[in-house]
């Protein structure tokens, strides 16, 4: 199992740290589809092109753009200290 899985409640995406001991030490992230996506397929593939690739195609968007929010989602995870 990853440590890390994206969960769907309430109409929000939540990411959240499978490896907690029993109390919650680190809240869960709140993310929007975008950056769920970006997240799930980055973690299966662990590839950037590839990811910014799917991106484009499931949501219709510019090759340069997907790459762009790919790289701005991964860093953005990357400061909250989510190791995937």
């Amino acid at each position: 199992m990853d440590r890390y899985q994206v969960r769907r409640a309430a109409g929000l995406y939540w990411i959240l740290d499978m490896e907690q001991d029993g109390k919650m030490e680190e809240k869960p992230v709140t993310v929007n589809e975008t950056a769920a996506y970006i997240f799930e397929t980055y973690q299966r593939n662990k590839d950037l092109n590839e990811t910014a690739e799917s991106l484009s195609a499931e949501f219709n968007i510019p090759l340069d753009k997907a790459l762009e929010d790919t790289k701005e989602a991964l860093d953005t995870f990357k400061n909250l200290g989510l190791d995937i």
